[in-house]
């Protein structure tokens, strides 16, 4: 005789599975028992989450870079010697930022003072 309780768990555990599994863009595991289903999904959490904040990480680090770089360009940063300069007033930076896949993009901007970028005064 089916068990209605076990079967709304397994279901539950199932679809518990299957969110994870989207989340990290990977196929779920079925196998007989929906409990440890779901946690080997679970375990893989920390490495996908780990590898998308690398991957996130690394792309900020870039941009930085060129940000900097571009900075220097337009003269807002300097070189005096082996000193870079930021001029007292700060810099302002501009971006677009999206927050969801299906947002449009809307610009920010943040202003930062040279003791926020560890400039000496």
């Amino acid at each position: 005789m089916p068990n209605p309780a076990a079967q709304a768990s397994s279901k539950t555990y199932r679809h518990a599975t299957n969110l994870l599994a989207d989340e990290l863009d990977i196929e779920p595991d079925h196998t007989a028992r929906p409990s440890d289903d779901y946690l080997r999904a679970l375990d893989l959490v920390g490495d996908k989450l780990r590898e998308r904040a690398r991957k996130y990480y690394r792309l900020g680090v870039r941009r930085g870079l060129i940000a900097a770089c571009n900075r220097m360009l337009q003269g807002d940063l300097t070189l005096d010697g082996d000193t870079l300069r930021l001029s007292e007033s700060g810099i302002t930076v501009i971006v677009k930022i999206r927050y969801a896949p299906d947002d449009n993009k809307k610009r920010q901007s943040f202003k930062f003072t040279p003791a926020e970028l560890e400039f000496e005064s």
